[in-house]
């Protein structure tokens, strides 16, 4: 826009399109999450490398709430808050688990976490 500010942001990933933007109440926008203190969604975004995109969005603004990390249910994982406040899930699968491989492996953390 004219006064700097972006009045949407596209991200096309494969075949799926959606939108972002900054707040713009003159135009009938929603508060964004840090005007509202909060935030009740959360992007969960599958990405051939989760260190890379992490990078990439830390390079861009964004706040890493949640360093890259391999996580029990067969993922490398991080969490994003971008610029306007939403917060992200970024994540690579490294193996396809079954439902009961990710229970006792989640089983295994959270008794490791109480020792």
């Amino acid at each position: 826009m004219p006064d700097g500010r972006i009045m949407h942001c596209e991200f096309r990933i494969g075949l799926s399109r959606f939108f972002l933007s900054e707040e713009l109440p003159e135009h009938g926008g929603t508060p964004s999450p840090t005007s509202l203190g909060a935030t009740s969604v959360a992007i969960h975004l599958y990405v051939d490398n989760c260190d890379e995109m992490v990078e990439t969005m830390k390079d861009n603004g964004s706040t890493v709430l949640m360093e890259p990390t391999d996580v029990f249910w067969g993922e490398r994982f991080a969490r994003v808050r971008d610029p306007f406040g939403h917060e992200w899930g970024i994540t690579t699968q490294l193996r396809e688990m079954s439902p009961d491989e990710i229970q006792v492996a989640a089983k295994q953390m959270f008794a490791e976490m109480s020792e």
